[in-house]
């Protein structure tokens, strides 16, 4: 029996995992230079590339690291 997926035809745990995590996912490209070459406020450059990287602390995510929003 000869293992196809590793580079030595040998079964391991590290090619076994590189195929299942690789299998049918197509990796899609974010266009980040589009968010930064736009003719928009800098502010809003940045609120758009951290939107992009999920990393926008909104009301769930605030609550979920323990912040307590109020709103008046």
């Amino acid at each position: 029996m000869v293992w196809n997926v590793g580079s030595k035809g040998c079964l391991t745990v590290n090619s076994s995992y590189e195929d299942l995590n690789t299998v049918g996912i197509e990796k899609v490209e974010w266009p980040w230079k589009m968010i930064w070459k736009t003719k928009i406020p800098y502010k809003v450059n940045c609120f758009t590339w951290l939107l992009a990287k999920e990393a926008v602390l909104t009301h769930e995510n605030l609550n979920k690291r323990g912040f307590t929003v109020f709103f008046v």
